[in-house]
Parts: structure tokens; C-alpha cells; sequence
């Protein structure tokens, strides 16, 4: 999901953070759509997640896919316990 791109500049620019380039999760797309949209996108990453009709039930390659997107992300996260949800 992209938001805040004049943000990310701003911070970037003032060197608060450092902006890496945001990645693109397309859902169902085969792999000719995700070329085109990252062919348009001038070098983003661009993935293409598969089909998984059954959100109850772990799938191999989503569940990698998913891991391999979110694990930078998930593993700066603080541990707060069970106080987060409420």
C-alpha cells in the first residue's frame, strides 16, 4: 500500500529516515500483468501473489511470498504483548 510519497521525501530530505522504495503486492495478477506494472512502475519491486481461495488454511507459496514481504518489516516491530489489541 503507497501513501505519502511527498512525506517520505520531506524526511528523507531533512535525513530523519532513510526512504527505501516501497514494494508492490498485486493480488491474482499472472506474471505478463506484474511485468507491465513494474515495468511502469521504474524499478519498484513488483510481486504478484497467488491465488488463495482459503484464507483459513495455510498455502506454501503465499504463506512465503508473505513472509519474504513482511518480515523486514515485522521484525522492528517491539513486542507489547497482549496490550496492543485492546
Amino acid at each position: 500500500m503507497a501513501y505519502g510519497s511527498w512525506q517520505e521525501k520531506l524526511l528523507e530530505a531533512h535525513h530523519l529516515v532513510e526512504v527505501k522504495p516501497q514494494q508492490i503486492a498485486l493480488p491474482l495478477a499472472n506474471e505478463p500483468n506484474r511485468e507491465m506494472v513494474a515495468g511502469c512502475l521504474s524499478g519498484r519491486p513488483v510481486f504478484a501473489v497467488p491465488n488463495h481461495p482459503d484464507p483459513f488454511h495455510s498455502q506454501a507459496n503465499t504463506d512465503e511470498l508473505l513472509e519474504g514481504l513482511l518480515s523486514p518489516i515485522l521484525q522492528k516491530q517491539k513486542k507489547r504483548g497482549l496490550g496492543r489489541f485492546f
